[in-house]
This record gives structure tokens, sequence and C-alpha cells, in this order.
């Protein structure tokens, strides 16, 4: 399930992971929230992996509605990739700063605006090999604000920093059951094709 968290934004940024869906064949389903509202948490809990994207910054990130449902998913033993500048920052500052200290197990640091590539942490299952680079061609170029982010115990282990830097732009959880990909970057914003970078 691919939630469309991104505000209706032109152009639409789920446009960049249906692509990718599209192009390995596998089947998924869109949920547009400015159509659709929130996702019930029973609709998440039906699908084996929720990829929740939010796009350009902005403060009302994620609802209290949505911050529910997501727990309900995680408690329920789900799947789910979440991505987007600013998430972790609107979490810190709202009444649900628990979320990201109690299934994300992070924090938000702040900091300036770090360098738009991400790079992957060696030996990690996941991000092994990827170095990213957050802008350029094929890229939705709406990366502004992403968000460091620094791991709260060991459920929580980084997967990618910001480039020439310690600082923490992705994490992957191992919680009780869960399994959650958390991003304080936008994977819509991921450059396609620039020589010396993952694609």
């Amino acid at each position: 399930l691919i939630v469309d968290d991104d505000n209706d934004a032109p152009p639409d940024y789920a446009r960049y992971f249906v692509e990718i869906f599209d192009s390995i064949k596998v089947p998924y389903m869109v949920w547009t929230k400015t159509e659709q509202a929130t996702p019930p948490s029973d609709t998440l809990v039906d699908y084996p992996l929720t990829i929740w994207l939010t796009g350009d910054s902005r403060p009302d990130m994620l609802t209290a509605a949505d911050v529910a449902n997501l727990r309900t998913l995680l408690d329920a033993g789900g799947r789910a990739l979440i991505t987007g500048q600013d998430i972790a920052q609107n979490l810190a500052s709202s009444s649900d700063a628990d979320f990201l200290a109690d299934y994300v197990y992070s924090e938000f640091q702040p900091g300036p605006t770090p360098f738009l590539i991400a790079d992957g942490i060696m030996g990690d299952a996941i991000s092994d090999g990827h170095q990213f680079a957050l802008g350029g061609a094929g890229g939705s170029a709406n990366q502004n604000s992403p968000d460091r982010i620094s791991p709260i115990g060991p459920r929580a282990q980084p997967i990618y920093t910001y480039y020439l830097s310690d600082d923490i732009a992705g994490v992957r959880v191992r919680g009780e059951g869960y399994r959650l990909v958390f991003c304080g970057f936008g994977m819509e914003a991921i450059a396609d094709g620039l020589p010396g970078f993952t694609k």
C-alpha cells in the first residue's frame, strides 16, 4: 500500500514510487489521503507493506489519526516504510512525540540543512553500497529541510548518513513484532541515473 500523503502537491510525488513498482511488476494500491482521508488501521493491516510518503515540508505532516493508525499497524506486527522531510521534527514537537521515541526509537536532532546526499552503511542488509543524490535529474527536487535523527537504544540501527558527516538520515527498526524503516528525507527526491550514484 502506497499512502500518498503529499498534500496533493504538483507534481504527484507518489508517481516516483508507482514507477518503481510498475517496472518490477509488483502489485500495489495507492491511497490518496487528500481524497480518501487517513487510511483506516484495518486497511493498513491488510497489506504486507505500507509505504507512507509525505512530500513537501509542512506543519501538519502526520495527523493524530495517522499516528494512531500507524501504531495499530505496527502493534499488529506490520511492515512499514515512512519517508519524508520534517516528519521527525514535526513528531518531536507534537503530542505524538512518544511515537518517535517508542516506535521509531529515535530522536530528532536540530541543525543546519545537511548535504543532500545519503550514504548507506557498510555491511547493512538494506543500504550497503548505496549513495543517493537527493536532488538532480529524475527526482522530485523538493528537499529543503531533511531531518537528522538519532537512534535511542539497540532497536533502531542507522542505515543512511548524510554525506561528509555522522548525521543519521535513516534508521531501520526491529520492534516487538514489527519492522520499520524511517527516513528523514523524501525518497521521491532520489536522482535517477547521475554518474556515480545509486538510482
